[in-house]
């Protein structure tokens, strides 16, 4: 597992280095950059096994590597980008891989509202069903869609339904609405081109009580259910520099949905960070609607 130092992850971190234990699976916590390129080589045969020391007698041949560090711009200078390659050089399993994760990011998701993007991964009725989920996201480059988006994103009247997003892995680090204009009156506008903006969505609110780091509070809110993929593939060729999902050249060894989470805030709170204290992990309660036919 390749973590980050001083993280507060380290508390969902743990549970699954337990689990493993107790499967008879040894797992190992190594920093991210220095104590990776210490204490990791790539072995003498063709197909790179990643070998770890773990002790100067002891060592390991590793089979997954689990990033749960590498997701910041700021973990990428030199020594922490020959780290991310000496991992992907590996024959190990990455999870996730340099181009899952490149996948996550948020001009990845503004590429695939474009015309014929979704259609080249799935079938045409499918693409149909998946786009009514999507909300608008524009470019903010010098492309025509570019030019929309920062007609929109300057102008604060029509930017107060929309959040601007930099082009960085999972959540946090976003400006909102009238905020966005300031925000790029005050950045370069070379800059601007990193960052994707979307029209927010509305969510239905709902009364409810949660339990925050300020005490309890009770009022409108809204949820975010997030639903977990599981999905490992190989390239046919047996060259993993060409290794992208969805092309001919991927066998998918499966692709399952794998759990959920749901999270609930305040209405009022843009962000929905758990760890940061802005929401709280919920659970949901199904009810029948005896209304709908």
């Amino acid at each position: 597992m390749i973590v980050q130092p001083r993280n507060g992850n380290i508390c969902d971190e743990r549970p699954i280095q337990y689990g493993l234990s107790e499967a008879g699976i040894p797992m190992f916590r190594v920093t991210h950059g220095s104590h990776v390129l210490a204490r990791t080589r790539l072995g003498d045969d063709e197909d790179n096994p990643l070998i770890y020391s773990h002790t100067a007698d002891i060592e390991y041949e590793v089979s997954v590597v689990y990033h749960r560090a590498g997701y910041e711009p700021i973990e990428y200078d030199s020594i922490g980008t020959e780290c991310r390659l000496r991992l992907e050089q590996s024959r190990a399993v990455k999870c996730p891989s340099v181009l899952g994760h490149l996948s996550t990011l948020k001009k990845v998701q503004q590429a695939l509202t474009l015309s014929g993007a979704v259609e080249r991964f799935v079938s045409a009725e499918d693409a149909i069903a998946i786009r009514k989920t999507f909300m608008p996201i524009y470019a903010l480059d010098d492309s025509p869609q570019g030019q929309i988006g920062r007609q929109i994103a300057t102008d604060p009247a029509k930017a107060h339904d929309h959040v601007l997003k930099p082009c960085l892995e999972g959540g946090g680090h976003n400006i909102f609405r009238e905020g966005i204009a300031k925000y790029l009156a005050e950045t370069p506008r070379h800059i601007w081109k990193s960052h994707v903006l979307m029209e927010m969505i509305r969510p239905p609110t709902v009364h409810n009580m949660l339990m925050t780091p300020n005490g309890i509070y009770k009022g409108p809110v809204v949820s975010e259910l997030g639903v977990f993929g599981c999905c490992l593939w190989k390239s046919k060729s047996g060259d993993q520099d060409i290794t992208i999902p969805g092309a001919d050249g991927i066998e998918f060894v499966f692709n399952e949905q794998a759990g959920w989470s749901l999270k609930t805030k305040a209405q009022n709170v843009d962000e929905m960070s758990v760890v940061k204290g802005h929401g709280c992990f919920d659970s949901p309660m199904l009810v029948e609607n005896l209304s709908c036919e």
